[in-house]
């Protein structure tokens, strides 16, 4: 999935030329006697911008989504985080008290970096 604002750039550019379609053939009526096969392609032109402009919002809203679950799940993880000393790694209070062992990665809790693309990083699971 992409990052950024590049969904957004894509539907606002979208709409851009659709609203930019529909001046240029209201142009056209005011100049001339419409041709329809001229105003059906126009039509098919300003359709075909909006169908790309909702689909770049689409998929901007569903990064969006994913973006607040990974931020909340990182915010839960700091109120219920346990350093274990030990082993350098992090556990989950909750989870101790359940009686589960399941310990985070160090690398990814401190300083926002993304771990190894396994999952694993020193024995500990990223989150």
């Amino acid at each position: 999935m992409e990052t950024g604002n590049g969904e957004f750039v894509t539907a606002l550019t979208s709409i851009k030329t659709a609203f930019d379609l529909l001046r240029s053939a209201e142009r056209g009526f005011e100049e001339k006697k419409p041709d329809l096969d001229e105003v059906n392609r126009h039509l098919s032109e300003v359709h075909e911008t909006l169908v790309n402009a909702r689909e770049a919002l689409a998929d901007a809203q569903e990064e969006n989504r994913t973006l607040k679950a990974r931020a909340d799940r990182r915010k839960e993880m700091e109120t219920d985080k346990y350093w274990e000393k030990a082993g350098g790694f992090y556990r989950r209070k909750s989870e101790i008290d359940a009686g589960l062992f399941i310990p985070y990665c160090p690398l990814l809790l401190d300083s926002r970096r993304q771990c190894c693309a396994n999952g694993r990083n020193a024995g500990a699971w990223c989150i």
